[in-house]
């Protein structure tokens, strides 16, 4: 029988940043669907013990066991160390670890933790601080830039999750030598979500309705939706927009208060509820119970709520980028709109609304089972 490959990743729950915290919740679920000989043995590293807690609650593994970034040295290492240490200068036995064969998504902050791996594998969700420079501090754009910088100078592998974060990476880094790999992420859902009756119930909400879930971030573009909902409030009147996400950008602190006074000039209070951060599973199901998931973002590596709601069979409305192109390619409950138009989000609500987008049966679990055997594939070529 083949030896399981043994992989680290890194896991935090960051409510600044959900879809990280997401993303690794959804890749060990992926890996959860292979056949058992082919799952890794997982070495989870946490921060906090918390985030160990929330990860098991999150998602089910069979061959996972949790770390500290530094192991304590037992009583007999640490006597070996002294006095290797009087003797030679040098301590033989490390409090790092470096029984993994690999080790992902590495943030390049934190790679002397983990130097004794042999394999690095990092990722770089999106670029979005090259083309919305007007989004960020001058000093968290110089920052990244010079992650993206150190990147290139230590690794030999990197992951970007759609063909165009690709594109992009290869546009701001020309001849770059390393070895890039595609890998799309899928979402798994867990099957204990609310009654869909009492979570409505619980947030008030009756008769059709549209949602956004995305963060408070200016990028994510909620001021279209404010606009569009504004072009059908004549129209439609019963026409309901449901935010969630957490309210806050720490780029833009301002930006939720901007939206709410935008919000009672456009005369549209009574047509939106703005529900903040929510759990998960609360999310999901108000998603599945929505006539259309809207995601207006001007910039994205690969959205979670385009996924979300491609998983649930749900129409979505999302701006007209490449890769949400990418992302709808073989979706066709889909409808696509310039992120600069009110009106042409406003017609698509129309449609939607009226019952007019076109719907296909989809079958999702195929994603997912290729997430997980995606993911092997790229360790097993690392590490072969």
């Amino acid at each position: 029988m083949a030896t399981r490959k043994r992989v680290a990743l890194i896991y935090a729950y960051n409510e600044n940043w959900i879809g990280g915290t997401y993303y690794i919740e959804n890749l060990i679920a992926a890996l959860a669907t292979l056949r058992d000989s082919e799952q890794p043995e997982l070495l989870i590293f946490c921060r906090e013990p918390a985030d160990a807690d929330r990860l098991r609650q999150a998602v089910q593994y069979a061959h996972w066991s949790f770390r500290q970034f530094e192991r304590r040295l037992s009583l007999p290492e640490r006597i070996i160390n002294k006095a290797a240490h009087l003797l030679t200068g040098k301590r033989p036995i490390s409090s790092l670890y470096h029984d993994a064969e690999l080790i992902f998504p590495l943030p390049t902050g934190w790679r002397h933790y983990f130097s004794r791996i042999p394999h690095h594998l990092y990722w770089i969700p999106d670029f979005q601080e090259h083309y919305l420079p007007a989004f960020f501090q001058a000093e968290e754009i110089q920052a990244r830039k010079a992650d993206q910088r150190l990147v290139l100078e230590l690794a030999r592998h990197i992951v970007f999750s759609s063909r165009a974060a690709q594109h992009d990476f290869n546009a701001i880094y020309p001849g770059s030598n390393l070895t890039q790999h595609i890998l799309p992420f899928a979402v798994s859902h867990r099957a204990d979500a609310p009654a869909a009756t009492e979570c409505l119930a619980r947030y008030q909400l009756t008769g059709p309705y549209f949602i956004c879930s995305n963060q408070f971030w200016k990028h994510k573009n909620h001021p279209v939706v404010l606009q569009a909902v504004a072009k059908l409030r004549d129209t439609h009147p019963q026409v309901q927009v449901v935010f969630t996400g957490k309210e806050h950008d720490y780029r833009n602190p301002s930006y939720f208060a901007e939206l709410m006074v935008l919000r009672e000039s456009l005369g549209v209070e009574a047509q939106t509820r703005f529900l903040g951060f929510i759990p998960r599973d609360d999310q999901q199901v108000l998603m599945a119970s929505a006539l259309a998931v809207i995601q207006p973002s001007l910039f994205e590596g690969w959205s979670t709520v385009v996924e979300d709601a491609k998983s649930m069979q749900v129409p979505l409305l999302v701006s007209d980028l490449a890769v949400h192109r990418e992302q709808l390619q073989t979706y066709a409950a889909a409808g696509f709109f310039n992120p600069a138009q009110p009106e042409e989000l406003a017609e698509a609500m129309h449609c939607a609304l009226a019952g007019k987008l076109p719907a296909k049966p989809y079958t999702y679990r195929q994603d997912v089972a290729r997430f997980g055997q995606e993911f092997m594939r790229i360790v097993h070529q690392i590490t072969a």
